[in-house]
């Protein structure tokens, strides 16, 4: 059979080999819980390099964010707390909280890796408990792309109860989230036991996508192939 003829063929079979390696396939995706628990704050709230070192072993690092009057040490007044009075967390018996005065207050969570997917609970709350009731601050949390975009914004308007509020949970479904600002931006007039200045939050869960074989491993795979077949019919 005239060589030309061999090299159109095999040249069809290389042209398919590549298509099918480009083929869609299931997206693979790795989740990870993170829920404080692990953390000792049987002696009070657990914040500082104690904290960092914990997010780091998720791939969380915590910075301060600027809101009026000026920035927030976050990384010195977000604790994980052992839940006391009238705090429920979704996993027990630990949630992270910024410990915010009067002021305008936030922090900002990021992440090494992006995201494809981002949840967390605001956990329940019972005022009933409390002799005096219960007042929450509105709060937003944005997830935010390595541009600075907001992807998505979720959050609370101020409350005052003296029923059970139950948890509920915040996703955002936006690939490409590198961090997550928490914050409030309004000024509470004062601040009580009972005043809850800034969500008390619990169970993120973290989604990542996976590398899937890219198209052009398949492609040097068919080329490969193809070369083996040019070298038997030439042999």
């Amino acid at each position: 059979m005239p060589r030309v003829i061999v090299a159109h063929r095999l040249m069809r079979w290389f042209v398919l080999i590549v298509l099918l390696s480009g083929a869609p396939t299931a997206a693979r995706a790795s989740t990870v819980l993170v829920n404080f628990d692990s953390l000792n704050a049987t002696r009070g709230p657990v914040g500082g390099l104690t904290l960092d070192a914990y997010l780091a072993g998720y791939g969380i690092t915590i910075s301060d964010v600027v809101g009026a009057p000026g920035p927030v040490a976050a990384n010195a007044t977000t604790n994980v707390f052992l839940y006391p009075d009238f705090f429920a967390p979704t996993s027990s018996p630990n949630f992270l909280q910024q410990s915010a005065a009067a002021a305008p207050a936030g922090y900002r969570l990021n992440f090494a890796k992006p995201l494809t997917s981002l949840s967390f609970t605001r956990i329940a709350m019972d005022p009933e408990k409390s002799l005096t009731g219960m007042i929450a601050a509105e709060w937003t949390a944005r997830a935010i792309d390595s541009l600075g975009n907001t992807l998505g914004q979720a959050g609370e308007t101020n409350y005052a109860e003296y029923t059970p509020v139950a948890a509920s949970t915040f996703t955002f479904n936006n690939p490409g989230i590198v961090a997550l600002i928490v914050e409030r931006t309004t000024k509470i007039v004062s601040l009580t036991p009972t005043t809850v200045a800034m969500p008390a939050l619990d169970n993120l869960v973290l989604t990542t996508a996976l590398p899937e074989p890219g198209g052009l491993v398949g492609a040097a795979v068919g080329l490969a192939a193809v070369a083996t077949l040019i070298r038997r019919r030439q042999a």
